[in-house]
């Protein structure tokens, strides 16, 4: 099982890539961007089954908790909304799954999944820049990190096990994560 934090990779591809035109003169760059990783992930790691998950754009209980929830975050980038579109155009050409769940983000769906295929003795390999999903590093549960500005996948650092959880000072893997699973993947 690989699961994908979509605007995780979205946004590094779109900064860490060269801008990029179509003929049309539309952006296309995280789109490329996005594309190549993702085949470089189905080609290299070959994952039985792959999904992408998504923030939706609402609030999620992380607001409720704190309202000053992600507040000096900038708005996107003007240049990457329609890319965003294409994205999603092309992960449904794919046939790939887009999970999205009211109120939650992409890194909770991807802890629920995560933590839903280790409990069946399964694999799960995450691809994501949030260093919260870290605290699921299991010797089943592999995640990615940033590789500063590089913007493959394979270019990146990989950790799991107890290489993973002693390289970033976890010790309690899901300790830390409050779960409060989407109702949608009970």
């Amino acid at each position: 099982m690989s699961g994908v934090d979509a605007h995780s990779l979205i946004h590094q591809v779109f900064h860490a890539l060269p801008e990029m035109t179509s003929p049309q003169g539309q952006p296309v760059g995280a789109v490329f961007g996005f594309a190549r990783d993702l085949f470089y992930l189905l080609e290299s790691k070959k994952p039985d089954y792959l999904f992408c998950a998504f923030d939706m754009a609402c609030k999620t209980f992380r607001h409720e908790l704190y309202d000053q929830y992600k507040i000096q975050r900038p708005e996107m980038h003007v240049d990457l909304v329609p890319q965003i579109r294409s994205i999603r155009r092309l992960l449904e050409a794919m046939g790939t799954p887009v999970l999205e769940c009211q109120s939650y983000e992409a890194d909770d769906i991807l802890a629920t999944v995560a933590r839903i295929t280790a409990s069946a003795g399964g694999r799960c390999f995450l691809v994501t820049a949030d260093k919260d999903c870290r605290q699921l590093i299991t010797d089943r549960v592999a995640c990615t990190t940033s590789g500063g500005t590089k913007s493959s996948i394979s270019s990146r650092w990989r950790r799991s096990g107890e290489s993973g959880r002693s390289k970033w000072s976890i010790f309690q893997p899901w300790s830390a994560i409050r779960w409060t699973t989407c109702p949608a993947y009970r």
